[in-house]
């Protein structure tokens, strides 16, 4: 086998050791993998990796290429690993803006509606946003609970950084009650994309 082919052979299973190492953790990084040649012998190669942008490792020999054949057994390959970190994703910050609790519709229907803004404060996208808000009668007592989701899983249902999408939670299951209806949760998904690895 030639050398150039011991090369692709080594390069892409380095690749897809860091991918599957990456995909387990759910966090995207970015690692570089080198291949030097000597050029006075170009049979001689040593591999090296470093994260994105930064210091390379000690170029090491080429291992030998002992765990298997691929595709009819032209070609052999050895399993590798690169200890990469990938940066953890900063939580996103949300604000709740002019949240209000009050009396909605006719005097036979009239029920409590909780209504305000989610304002996305952080650096993440979110999305599959649910509010969950409990209706809590004047005496203390839970009464009811009701949410309403403002961001699906459609990408045109995102909130980017800096986005604000109004919400409403009503409570019309329980109609006359009088009360507060504080917020239980807020639940989401948050993604965050980096341009280069954090430090």
């Amino acid at each position: 086998m030639t050398a150039n082919a011991v090369i692709v052979a080594l390069a892409a299973v380095l690749a897809l050791s860091i991918a599957g190492v990456v995909a387990q953790s759910q966090r995207t990084s970015t690692v570089e993998v080198r291949i030097w040649e000597d050029v006075e012998d170009p049979s001689a190669h040593l591999v090296s990796h470093r994260p994105a942008g930064g210091e390379w490792s000690v170029a090491q020999p080429l291992p030998d290429l002992y765990d298997g054949f691929v595709q009819g057994g032209r070609y052999r390959y050895r399993h590798a690993f690169v200890n990469a970190t990938a940066p953890e994703s900063p939580p996103p910050a949300i604000e709740l803006v002019d949240v209000t609790c009050e009396d909605h519709g006719h005097e036979r229907n009239a029920h409590l509606i909780l209504q305000g803004s989610l304002r996305n404060a952080g650096e993440a996208t979110i999305r599959e946003v649910v509010i969950t808000a409990a209706l809590v009668d004047e005496d203390g007592v839970e009464v009811l609970r009701a949410t309403d989701e403002i961001a699906g899983e459609g990408s045109g249902d995102a909130i980017a950084p800096g986005g604000v999408r109004p919400f409403a939670v009503t409570f019309f299951r329980a109609p006359g009650v009088a009360g507060t209806c504080p917020i239980v949760s807020i639940e989401y998904r948050a993604a965050v994309r980096y341009a280069a690895p954090l430090p």
